[in-house]
């Protein structure tokens, strides 16, 4: 009877181990797949931002008459809270998929 009862045991045992490991691996695996999105979203960002950012040429005009825009004062502001944001976003998608 000792053998059955230590061989139930082990048996139960690693069952939860195999649970536990195909727990791990689906985790990983989600992980790995949450980068690979991050990855994508940046590389997709940057490739938009460098056809924006590229410099116009330069024409003759005065300009002096013209008031600045004020939309560069907060440039750096706005894409620091959309990160954020994105962050926030994905982390909250990922959450709630599990």
């Amino acid at each position: 009877e000792q053998r059955s009862v230590f061989s139930k045991y082990n048996e139960r045992r690693q069952n939860i181990a195999c649970k536990m490991d195909s727990k791990i691996k689906q985790q990983e695996t989600m992980k790995s797949n949450f980068m690979k999105q991050i990855h994508n979203y940046l590389l997709l960002n940057l490739l938009l931002l460098s056809q924006l950012s590229q410099a116009q040429p330069g024409f003759n005009d005065n300009v002096d008459d013209v008031p600045v825009a004020s939309i560069d004062n907060c440039v750096w502001f706005v894409i620091v809270i959309g990160t954020i944001l994105m962050f926030v976003f994905f982390r909250h998608k990922t959450t709630n998929q599990v």
